[in-house]
């Protein structure tokens, strides 16, 4: 509870005093679960950001500010170009936070250059915020830094593009989703030609069962080492194919 106490007067003196008492515990609640949430935006490693309808930073936390080598009262008050560059702001963000202003969650990928931290790959989410009488004014901005895993992919994909070997991800379905070059030039089939068909549908009728027993062991979590089938080349020859998946 809070309460005010105050003297009661009459012409000979205080004669007593009057207590007036309110119940804050919701206040009181939702001012620490606010502290609570301030903490958790505030250690967060992502670059989150508050943006108002006319794309003035409202609110930053460490991460925004450390990205742009700013302290936080210096960021917020100014205009996102101020930090972005008119030419990214025009192109990337000011369409993205329309969006969300219009009550349209969106998603961006892209790379940006920021002074603390250089040449970075982020995804960068808009969410629109609503006010109690149901009008969006702000704009909440999250950006989490992928690089690393950008990177990672990147590795993975040239290993996977330039394997002299037949490298393949496949799934339960029975179907292709992803083959290297490889694969193309040992069978002559075209990516897409193989993608569009059961896999099964290129395996040599004799070798359709051990085939079959093979997947429903992958199916149930086990790996296979060189498994061996005869499978379709275009020209209508049979290679015979070492499998380990």
């Amino acid at each position: 509870y809070m309460s005010t106490i105050q003297p009661v007067r009459a012409k000979e003196g205080i004669i007593g005093i009057s207590v007036f008492s309110r119940d804050v515990t919701e206040r009181q609640e939702l001012v620490t679960e606010l502290k609570r949430y301030q903490e958790i935006i505030s250690a967060t490693p992502d670059l989150v950001s508050l943006v108002d309808d006319q794309f003035i930073h409202q609110m930053v936390n460490d991460s925004y500010a450390n990205g742009f080598s700013k302290n936080r009262e210096a960021i917020i008050g100014s205009h996102v170009s101020d930090l972005t560059g008119q030419d990214i702001f025009e192109r990337v963000s000011r369409p993205r936070l329309e969006r969300a202003l219009s009550g349209e969650g969106n998603v961006v990928e892209s790379w940006l250059d920021l002074p603390n931290m250089g040449r970075r790959f982020f995804v960068v989410s808009y969410f629109p915020v609503t006010d109690p009488d149901g009008s969006i004014r702000h704009v909440a901005v999250d950006a989490r830094d992928m690089t690393d895993l950008k990177i990672a992919e990147g590795q993975r994909q040239r290993i996977f593009d330039l394997s002299l070997d037949m490298l393949c991800i496949a799934g339960f379905d029975g179907f292709f989703k992803e083959l290297n070059p490889a694969w193309e030039s040992t069978l002559g089939w075209s990516i897409d030609d193989l993608k569009s068909r059961p896999m099964l549908d290129f395996v040599h009728e004799d070798d359709l069962q051990q085939t079959g027993e093979a997947l429903e062991a992958l199916a149930r979590g086990r790996s296979i080492t060189n498994l061996e089938n005869r499978c379709l080349r275009k020209n209508g020859e049979y290679l015979w194919l070492t499998w380990n998946s």
